[in-house]
């Protein structure tokens, strides 16, 4: 399937997007599986899985976040009348990007886009699965997504934009293109928000009919103009794991991005400056006497403004990482949390202030012992209790919204499909 040039381990100089109709994500496992492994990014269309089917993409891989949309999003359809699946599209990207990378909820359930902020480029990847051809209100419908792909690069006007999938169109002149609406609805779009087919495009076929019933060339990359000269898209050849009719297409353009790794392997948070803690006058002081023994004031008289600048930046980093402690961070529990339950800790820790205090007594009699577990009793109850609460709470508003809203129904059955999934 080609390899994947990602340089080094702690950092990437080659960024590797795929593109990829999978035509049932259930029947293309394997092959999906080994474009992860080659990818930065992966673009999935037609993973033909339901809403209620999402944690499916959600457990595929350990390595990799998703972000999917089904299309029945907005009308959810039942487990049990679930009809054969068809539709939807997912974009895949290594766990250890998070830190460059952000999903975005723009667009229907054709329309899946990310940010991703390198250190040269700042760029905006939609993912999308245009209508088909050929049926009542086609070419009406796909100007509809395109209108809705056209927003989000006005909302993202300062990104560099990579549109890529299948687009069940040709944007350029095709000895197998059909020239149809779409092709020319296509066209017009890419002319008219300066989007461009990469310099050394493959024109050939990247949808084979697997009934040998023709071929067309409908998965593609198109790229922002300024940006063309950068990227470089490849068809991979069809593959022995590859069960869909489609080719899988990616595309390549160099950049500059660093990997930041915990001791865990995974990406490592930002540090924050704790001020509250910090000695100022320390920090101060440090800052003055750095800039009067490089005699900086000076400087600026003889040297270029931007070396004095480089200096300066280095005195204060030198200062705040010896006199600014850093903020502790740690991963927030997602739990009820009111004056019932901030008590009840109250209580326990003051129940183990005093069993610390008694010298941890083994004796089960021990009044320490026996007040620290009532009062970690008390704590289990209250979190349970709240948790009931809210449970409650959420059923009374989706009884109510089913009512009155029907969006917002739909959005409590999903936001709690998510809940039971995880």
């Amino acid at each position: 399937m080609g390899e994947n040039r990602c340089s080094t381990k702690n950092q990437i100089t080659n960024f590797v997007i795929s593109s990829y109709n999978a035509n049932n994500f259930n029947s293309n496992r394997v092959c999906i599986t080994d474009l992860l492994k080659k990818s930065h990014v992966l673009c999935l269309q037609e993973h033909w899985l339901f809403d209620f089917e999402s944690d499916i993409l959600d457990s595929f891989s350990t390595d990799h976040n998703v972000f999917s949309k089904s299309v029945d999003r907005e009308d959810p359809i039942s487990p049990i009348q679930r009809p054969r699946g068809y539709g939807g599209v997912a974009i895949f990207w290594r766990k250890d990007l998070n830190n460059i990378i952000k999903s975005l909820d723009d667009g229907d359930h054709r329309i899946t886009a990310i940010t991703v902020n390198t250190k040269d480029e700042k760029i905006c990847i939609i993912n999308v699965y245009m209508p088909c051809r050929g049926y009542t209100n086609s070419a009406q419908e796909y100007e509809d997504v395109l209108a809705q792909v056209a927003e989000i690069m006005e909302k993202f006007w300062d990104h560099k934009i990579i549109f890529c999938g299948d687009m069940n169109a040709c944007p350029f002149d095709s000895p197998i293109s059909k020239y149809d609406a779409q092709d020319i609805i296509l066209q017009q779009f890419c002319r008219d928000n300066s989007l461009t087919i990469p310099d050394n495009y493959y024109s050939g076929p990247s949808f084979i009919h697997g009934g040998g019933r023709g071929e067309s060339a409908i998965d593609h990359f198109l790229v922002t103009s300024t940006f063309c000269p950068k990227i470089e898209v490849v068809y991979l050849d069809q593959h022995p794991t590859n069960t869909s009719d489609h080719i899988p297409v990616t595309a390549t353009f160099t950049c500059s991005i660093n990997l930041k790794k915990d001791r865990n392997g995974k990406p490592a948070s930002i540090p924050r400056p704790n001020w509250k803690k910090a000695d100022l006058v320390k920090y101060k002081n440090s800052i003055k006497e750095q800039i009067d023994h490089a005699d900086l004031s000076g400087a600026v008289k003889v040297m270029p403004t931007e070396y004095v600048i480089d200096d300066l930046l280095a005195i204060i980093e030198y200062a705040a990482n010896v006199h600014v402690p850093i903020k502790k961070t740690g991963t927030k529990r997602n739990r009820p949390w009111s004056t019932d339950i901030a008590h009840a800790i109250k209580k326990s820790k003051s129940a183990y202030a005093k069993l610390k205090e008694a010298g941890h007594p083994t004796d089960v009699n021990h009044p320490a012992v026996i007040f620290n577990k009532e009062c970690k009793k008390e704590l289990r109850r209250t979190q349970r209790q709240e948790a009931a609460k809210q449970r409650e709470k959420e059923y009374s508003d989706l009884m109510q919204a089913d009512e009155d809203d029907s969006q917002l129904f739909y959005r409590l059955i999903r936001r709690q499909r998510k809940t039971v999934s995880n």
